[in-house]
């Protein structure tokens, strides 16, 4: 059972055919009081999903069973993952909530498997849609917590003068934003999933809590610089942000490692209880040894990593330094297995896949050879090749710029006036370009130079 100076960590069980929608709108709402909040958001599979699934309900204090009309029709099978999530609840003395819904009506107790008769013997909160606001309080009480007033942290909006809402969005945004976090999490199709995010974020701003920490994570990936000017320029501390901070960093060489670094020491007297900051440390250590090819560094991230038990949204770093340290070349791939596609783990494994094999990049102009880094700056006061680039009158002071986003290297122009070319097609000021293995550019009329990647073995 939960200790009484702890937040309780909460399950929530539901059928897909009428339950969903109730159950994210109170993840939500439970979100914003700061309480962990395990809701699967694809569809159930089969092989390690069952032991993932169970690991869950064993880890978490409270179950919330969601009791949408004919919810216990199918619990005779013994098979049935309803009837499964609940009888495992049972047996492990979880607080069990369940949360009725309009339509539904509870069964007699003889017409359910004994192993989850208990469930007719709880106390019961009601749903209901014109009363939700007026009685959402004392579902924080039936689950163990005093009512208390949302996180501010993440919910302040300076647009409205500072004060702390919490936003109800429709059935309609609520579709948008999981389309996207399927996008994002499940598939890595970062430019998709903003296509959707931005929009939204741009009305309600930061009003919602999920789409808030959706829009950082796709903002991290999509534009890393635009997402570090808006990081930096928070009014308030936000250890999510000093997070996606730091991962943005660690990719731009030498120089924002050491950064990284800082930021870490930073976070860790900020927000001591907010991340496993150990685990970023680990992070740029990695990279250290990515760039360097020193052993060391890895020696270094596996002493970050000596915990007895890590949760699932750090198991990635293991697996990626068991990865590069050729103890398990399989370990990433194994762990996605294990893993549910749409949440916040399995999202971080496929971003380490994508960003592990990713290799270098080199400027090439009048023979000689320049590395680049990501969020190098290529002009007249840039950051690379700038002995010869300083000397091109015909380039503006910040021209263009190499960036890594969403697990590849893009370069994007920054003059307003621009007469660039890709291979020999314009390209537009503001808009990233992929690039492949080998590209020409034409900043300008006496501009002209390769940009070569490699494939990261």
């Amino acid at each position: 059972m939960t200790d009484q100076n702890q937040t309780p960590r909460v399950f929530i069980s539901y059928r897909r055919g009428g339950g969903a929608e109730i159950a994210r709108l109170i993840e939500g709402f439970l979100d914003t009081h700061g309480l962990s909040v395990f809701l699967d958001v694809d569809s159930l599979g089969g092989g390690h999903f069952d032991e993932q699934i169970l690991r869950q309900i064993k880890e978490r204090d409270v179950f919330i069973l969601i009791c949408s009309p004919g919810c216990f029709d199918r619990c005779s099978d013994p098979g049935d993952w309803v009837r499964r999530e609940l009888e495992h609840g049972i047996s492990l003395d979880k607080r069990i909530v369940p949360v009725t819904i309009a339509g539904f009506s509870w069964p007699r107790p003889e017409d359910l498997p004994e192993s989850i008769r208990a469930i007719t013997r709880q106390n019961a909160f009601e749903y209901t849609h014109n009363h939700w606001k007026q009685t959402r309080g004392s579902l924080l009480t039936m689950i163990g917590l005093k009512s208390r007033r949302p996180t501010e942290s993440l919910l302040r909006d300076d647009s409205i003068s500072g004060r702390t809402m919490q936003l109800d969005l429709d059935d309609a945004v609520r579709i948008r934003l999981r389309q996207a976090e399927k996008l994002l999490y499940s598939e890595f199709k970062v430019d998709e999933a903003h296509a959707i995010i931005q929009p939204l974020y741009d009305v309600y701003v930061r009003r919602d809590p999920s789409l808030w920490r959706l829009f950082m994570t796709s903002l991290t990936e999509f534009d890393p610089d635009g997402a570090l000017q808006l990081f930096e320029s928070l009014a308030e501390d936000e250890p999510a942000a000093y997070l996606h901070r730091i991962e943005i960093k660690a990719r731009q060489g030498p120089r924002g490692l050491d950064e990284a670094g800082k930021l870490i020491k930073l976070a860790q007297q900020k927000f001591p209880d907010a991340q496993d900051w150990s685990m970023m440390q680990a992070e740029c250590h990695m990279e250290e040894f990515r760039q360097a090819r020193d052993p060391v560094w890895l020696e270094l991230a596996d002493k970050c990593l000596r915990h007895d038990r890590m949760p699932d949204e750090w198991l990635w770093v293991k697996a990626k330094l068991d990865y590069l340290q050729n103890r398990d070349r399989d370990a990433l791939n194994r762990l996605k297995e294990k893993l549910i596609p749409g949440t916040l783990p399995y999202y971080r494994v496929v971003r380490a896949q994508k960003y592990l094999q990713v290799g270098s990049m080199k400027l090439i102009m009048r023979g000689e050879e320049y590395p680049c880094r990501s969020g190098d700056v290529i002009g007249r006061h840039g950051t690379v090749a700038t002995g010869v680039m300083s000397m091109i009158n015909t380039l503006s002071r910040r021209h263009a710029q190499v960036v890594l986003r969403a697990g590849q290297w893009h370069i994007k122009v920054l003059a307003t006036t621009n007469a660039s070319t890709l291979n020999g097609k314009p390209i537009e000021a503001g808009r990233f370009y992929l690039l492949g293995l080998e590209q020409t550019v034409r900043l300008s009329t006496q501009c002209e130079f390769e940009l070569r990647t490699t494939i990261s073995h």
